[in-house]
């Protein structure tokens, strides 16, 4: 009976644990969804560059991701990346810059 009433707690214990992760891990991915919308809704097409970065940084993003990639000719991308709790769990907001302007916005998530 004693070897019963350990083995339902130590399940119970587990099952809490599990409950208590997968709660944590979602409410941290709808936080950081939360933030990559906020920061592509306060971007728009047009807009200069100056700033953007420290923007992004500033509303939440992974100040190692977030980062401006050069491209051919006077093309260029910039990236703000937001995740949650779980290495793959990323959102992102890409930004194509031409001469220094938001050209295009896209949307993304890593799962």
């Amino acid at each position: 009976m004693r070897l019963k009433s350990k083995l339902l707690k130590s399940m119970l214990a587990i099952a809490l644990v599990f409950i208590t992760l997968v709660a944590f891990g979602s409410y941290d991915s709808r936080k950081a969804h939360e933030m990559e919308r906020q920061f592509c809704a306060s971007v728009s097409e047009g807009m200069p560059i100056a700033g953007l970065q420290e923007k992004a940084i500033v509303m939440g993003a992974d100040k190692k991701m977030t980062r401006f990639y050069e491209g051919e000719k006077n093309e260029s991308t910039f990236m703000a990346v937001f995740h949650g709790i779980f290495i793959f769990d990323r959102y992102s907001c890409e930004f194509s810059i031409t001469a220094d302007k938001v050209n295009a916005i896209k949307n993304s998530h890593l799962d």
